[in-house]
């Protein structure tokens, strides 16, 4: 390993080195043609922010036909690509990557796990931004990449010390994400179980349309510079709480459905006392009796967003969904739903607090075992 030069009187058992001196961008190419049809295939979309690879595509069920990049389960995985860049990940396998994925090999002397927690730094994500290029598709040049410098400790076991922390902290942290992935299959999986596919409907339950349930209204404006930073209510757009305001409109929570752009047709159940701006619609009155949390995840199944208008950018409104028919079971079916979605949300609270807290006490680890403070 190369150094280039002490990083402080503080720490002189850590030093600075480029990527280069530590680790090779190993661009082995391969013709997937001379590999066998059963080798794992990984691109940008089979790899996630929290570290984790999704291994269902092989050679020959991706179709890959050009040139790839080999790795194996010394390789360190990276995305190049804006916004993927925090896209790392260490494999356990060998297999072939899409190019827009760089595999990384530790040289003798650093560790795998410390170059993982390394690269996923917001000070590196935030110089990897910067030195992308390209205008549709912005991303990162090896040649640019190599000669990024880093603080690193000389001693391998120092490396491997460091790393094992994080790890462990890593590990709480994507513990108590998967808990609440899992949550939100349950519940998914439990309205299914109770009123069966609304497609099929093969329980035979009744159906009505929006029109006859729900009346619904676009919401005020509010623009960004218009909030109010620190405010204490929550501002709902299409795409959930995008801000803050020290004013509400609505005392108690309100059904909103995404009315314009990306998020056009998602559904959200605000907090008490929010506002909802015109990005959104919401539901202003109920033509009839339905429980409110039956209704949210019964818009939800209903995926409104393929009854936008396509001129321009995509939009609903009440007249374009209003004909769209849901399921309309008995009132005591909804209400133990509702019971049942309730509970689950208070376990899923009190899991979201402890993500928090596990997030913070990560950050706090990392940013101490990079300055060489553990």
């Amino acid at each position: 390993m190369k150094r280039n030069g002490e990083v402080g009187t503080r720490n002189a058992e850590w030093m600075t080195v480029r990527l280069c001196d530590v680790v090779e961008i190993d661009r082995t190419g391969v013709d997937p043609a001379k590999l066998e049809s059963q080798v794992s295939y990984v691109g940008l979309e089979h790899l996630d922010a929290s570290g984790g690879i999704n291994w269902s595509e092989t050679i020959g069920s991706a179709g890959i036909k050009s040139t790839k990049f080999r790795f194996g389960p010394d390789h360190i995985l990276f995305g190049k690509l804006r916004p993927y860049l925090r896209k790392v990940v260490r494999p356990d396998r060998e297999g072939v990557c899409s190019t827009d994925v760089l595999p990384l090999l530790p040289k003798s002397g650093f560790d795998k796990s410390f170059l993982f927690h390394l690269l996923r730094t917001d000070d590196v994500i935030q110089r990897a931004t910067q030195a992308c290029a390209g205008a549709n598709l912005p991303r990162l040049s090896p040649e640019k990449f190599r000669v990024f410098e880093f603080r690193v400790p000389r001693s391998l076991p120092e490396q491997k010390r460091l790393a094992k922390i994080l790890d462990k902290a890593d590990e709480v942290r994507r513990k108590l994400q998967q808990s609440l992935r899992l949550s939100d299959d349950f519940l998914r999986s439990v309205f299914l179980d109770m009123f069966g596919d609304p497609v099929t409907n093969p329980k035979g339950f009744p159906k009505a349309a929006l029109g006859e349930i729900i009346k619904l209204k676009s919401g005020n404006s509010l623009v960004a510079k218009d909030m109010t930073e620190g405010g204490l209510y929550p501002v709902y757009g299409g795409n959930g709480i995008n801000g803050c305001h020290d004013s509400y409109m609505f005392e108690k929570r309100m059904i909103v459905l995404g009315r314009v752009g990306a998020y056009c047709g998602v559904v959200h159940y605000t907090l008490p006392q929010s506002w909802i701006t015109d990005n959104a619609l919401y539901v202003e009155s109920m033509k009839r009796k339905m429980e409110p949390i039956y209704l949210v995840d019964a818009l939800r199944f209903a995926n409104l967003n393929q009854y936008a208008g396509q001129a321009g950018q995509p939009l609903i409104s009440g007249g374009r969904v209003y004909p769209v028919e849901i399921l309309d079971p008995y009132p005591d079916l909804q209400a133990s739903y509702a019971a049942i979605v309730t509970k689950t949300q208070t376990k899923i609270q009190k899991s979201t607090a402890l993500l928090q807290e596990a997030e913070t006490l990560f950050s706090s680890l990392q940013q101490r075992a990079f300055r060489g403070e553990l």
